[in-house]
């Protein structure tokens, strides 16, 4: 009639609502420059995705929408562009999310998704779900498993597409970000929905499966209009059916459970359970330590545990710390809280301070990574261990700065593991900005794997502090070149990554940081070479040679950067037809920075270890090499023990650490220098039938120290081997024809 009868500011907007305005780009047949009551679809994307969620059913015309009997607030966010796409305006959904929030929407399907962060986007999405608003987003489809802003949000609904025998659709963006997956179609069997002009036609893609899984959360809300968004989404994705026997390549990477079940989502009972995450890990030891906030042989610590829930919210809550580790003792391993909010708060996280929970380090204890588990028990029969492992005597710092869906970082554990060094871990996506904490490490670990920001201005800033401190860094990432080089990005470049470089955003301070932490120039991005060769003058990398591939990149995201050296560097590895894909600097401070990638990059696991294992020699300056013990058989004299140390510093002390495995604790001998990389120490003599475990480790006066490897080794008591050979002989009354010999690695008892 004219008139805004409900005082909204819209004016007839009972049949939805147009938010398109002041566009540039929209078709000659578009409505695109002025707001208005009528959503009308000029593409037919918005009319097919309409019909999927909520066509009128059981009319005898056309489809069947899955939402029976809910209702449509047609809201018009995008346009049919010049090339005849469809383009969407954030501006614009910021205003029509708001607007559906206003006006009582209980579920926002938005069918655009994988083409970049939008954290307005994401914001606005927070405010929907904390006003009981569910938000179901498409996962995209572009094939990928990189999961953007806000699809990749704990409180979203995002949405992969299968295909009618549950197995993923080569288009269909996947992940662990997935929280559910619905029928897209295909090329050859699309999902047949309401077109433009009373027509109906066949399309594809996650902008199909996403209505579906919209109006079965539209369902789930009219039987349980109490139910909070965060109890209804979490229902929806709990009662999926299970299609990883379907996708055996993509476990765990299209959604929660798997592929929505409608008709379970209303006739089974709410379910759903808390998760938990832990998100850090802070030591306080001002009280009995040093205050260098690491775990030190002698001290006793308060761990600062900050846990996420980021399911269902959790009642009773009971905390308990356990480790088998005898270098070890939890003095206080149990904390309770009435409630942990889950993600129908903002605040869902719990931290462990005061009371925290405590451990006391032994005082002979050696630097290693102690294994810890956190039980968690709430209502409801909930049990959740959450393992974890925290360093004793870390000189390492490893910072975890990938984008924390495509997690790269157990390569980087696997092989310090292996290698026996000890270590902590700072994830970057989940505790912010390193800080001072840099200071306390020797050596600091820092993979970007691809993600965006690479190395921001706090990044920076830190590095920048923590290398004037003359330690030493191991840097990687594709891409980090290309953010902080000078480099003309052009827009089109932006708009297919979704991401203006840092250059561009910040200009020449980037740039300085390449060259006067990093020693390097950028040269070029997205090189197609996948071998890098080491240079032969330098012990870092003679020798090696690697094929190299993110793992979790699709081939078209691959982006290893070309470089060169400034201001004393020298080029650590080429690319075969000879640029340099990786530098090293040694002056004050010490980097190794890989453009190529990092460790995850190195497809072949031994050249992996034997990577790293350089660069650990290289900055710590030590290499040791321990006789193995074998075939003891000895009760009487003491077990020698030698280790050559190479070094290229001054060292402090070589330690053997050594123990009965029947033995909780390791003892400690300092090793006599027999010259200068020679050193030997002696276990006491031991039993039959005693195991022992041994490691040597060399300590630089500047405190870092080699890896500990364990070794074992069984005092074992065998018989002597006797072997008989009898010979051929011509006459055999001229020699003995029997020749025996006897061994026994005791010795032979020759007084009986």
């Amino acid at each position: 009639d004219g008139v805004d009868n409900d005082g909204n500011g819209k004016i007839d907007d009972v049949r939805g609502w147009d938010f398109v305005k002041n566009t540039t780009d929209a078709a000659s047949s578009e409505d695109g420059q002025t707001e208005d009551n009528d959503p009308k679809d000029g593409h037919g994307h918005g009319t097919h995705v309409a019909g999927l969620a909520s066509a009128v059913t059981n009319n005898g015309v056309g489809v069947a929408g899955i939402g029976w009997g809910c209702e449509i607030m047609p809201l018009r966010v995008g346009y049919k562009n010049r090339s005849n796409g469809g383009s969407i305006l954030s501006a614009v959904v910021l205003d029509a999310i708001d607007y559906a929030v206003v006006n009582g929407a209980d579920v926002i399907n938005t069918s655009f998704g994988g083409i970049g962060n939008d954290f307005s986007i994401r914001d606005m999405m927070r405010y929907a779900f904390d006003n009981g608003v569910v938000s179901v987003v498409s996962a995209g489809n572009n094939g990928s498993n990189i999961g953007y802003s806000p699809e990749n949000e704990d409180y979203v609904i995002s949405v992969a597409a299968v295909d009618f025998n549950d197995r993923k659709t080569s288009y269909s963006n996947f992940g662990p970000w997935v929280k559910i997956s619905a029928p897209g179609g295909t090329s050859a069997d699309g999902i047949y929905s309401t077109h433009l002009n009373n027509k109906y036609s066949s399309l594809m893609g996650t902008s199909m499966a996403t209505p579906i899984v919209s109006g079965t959360a539209a369902l789930v809300r009219s039987i349980h209009p109490d139910w909070s968004a965060a109890q209804v989404m979490m229902h929806v994705i709990d009662t999926a059916d299970d299609i990883n026997a379907a996708n055996p390549l993509y476990t765990g990477q299209m959604g929660v459970v798997g592929r929505v079940n409608a008709g379970r989502a209303l006739s089974s009972p709410f379910q759903s359970q808390p998760k938990f995450s832990i998100a850090r890990i802070l030591v306080e030891d001002l009280a009995s330590g040093n205050g260098d906030k690491r775990a030190n042989i002698g001290e006793t610590a308060d761990l600062n545990i900050k846990l996420v829930n980021r399911r269902h919210d959790a009642r009773n809550v009971r905390l308990q710390l356990t480790s088998s580790d005898p270098q070890v003792t939890v003095l206080v391993p149990d904390l309770t809280f009435t409630a942990v909010a889950g993600i129908s708060s903002s605040r869902n996280y719990v931290e462990t301070i005061d009371p925290y929970l405590r451990i006391k380090v032994s005082d002979i204890a050696f630097p290693h990574n102690v294994e810890f588990t956190l039980t968690i028990t709430a209502d409801g029969g909930f049990v959740q261990t959450l393992p974890f492992h925290l360093a004793i005597e870390a000189r390492v710092l490893v910072v975890d700065d990938d984008d924390g869906f495509n997690n790269v970082e157990q390569y980087y554990f696997s092989v310090l593991d292996s290698l026996g060094m000890p270590y902590d871990v700072w994830d970057r996506s989940r505790q912010g900005r390193t800080g001072t904490n840099l200071k306390n490490y020797h050596l600091v670990i820092w993979f970007c794997e691809n993600a965006f920001p690479t190395l921001d201005s706090s990044d920076r800033d830190d590095l920048i502090a923590y290398l004037r401190a003359d330690r030493y860094l191991f840097i990687s990432g594709q891409n980090i070149a290309w953010d902080l080089g000078f480099t003309l990005q052009t827009a089109e470049d932006a708009e297919s990554r979704s991401y203006y470089n840092q250059y561009r955003q910040v200009g020449d301070a980037t740039e300085r940081f390449l060259k006067n932490q990093l020693h390097t120039i950028y040269v070029e991005d997205k090189t197609a070479e996948a071998i890098v060769k080491g240079v032969e003058t330098l012990p870092l990398s003679r020798g090696l040679e690697f094929v190299f591939a993110s793992p979790l990149r699709q081939p078209t995201e691959q982006s290893p950067d070309v470089i060169n050296t400034t201001l004393g560097s020298s080029v650590l590895f080429k690319y075969q037809d000879g640029p340099a894909a990786a530098v090293v600097y040694k002056g004050a401070h010490q980097v190794v920075y890989w453009a190529f990638g990092g460790l995850e990059a190195v497809v072949d696991a031994a050249k992996r270890q034997t990577a790293m294992s350089r660069i650990l020699t290289d900055f710590t300056g030590m290499e040791v090499k321990v006789d193995k013990l074998s075939n003891i058989e000895n009760e009487v004299e003491n077990i020698q023990v030698r280790a050559i140390v190479n070094r290229q510093k001054n060292l402090a002390g070589v330690n053997l650490y050594w123990r009965q495995l029947s033995q909780p604790q390791f003892q400690q001998l300092a090793m006599t220098a027999v010259n200068d990389s020679l050193f030997t120490a002696e276990i006491p003599r031991q039993s039959f039938g005693t195991e022992l475990e041994y490691a040597v480790q060399a300590v630089a006066a500047d405190g870092l120290y080699s890896p500990v490897k364990l070794m074992r080794v069984k005092i074992e008591s065998s018989a002597p081997i006797v072997a008989a050979v009898i010979e051929r002989k011509a006459n055999l009354s001229l020699s003995p024809f029997v020749t025996m010999t006897a061994s026994d690695l005791s010795g032979v008892d020759s007084s009986s």
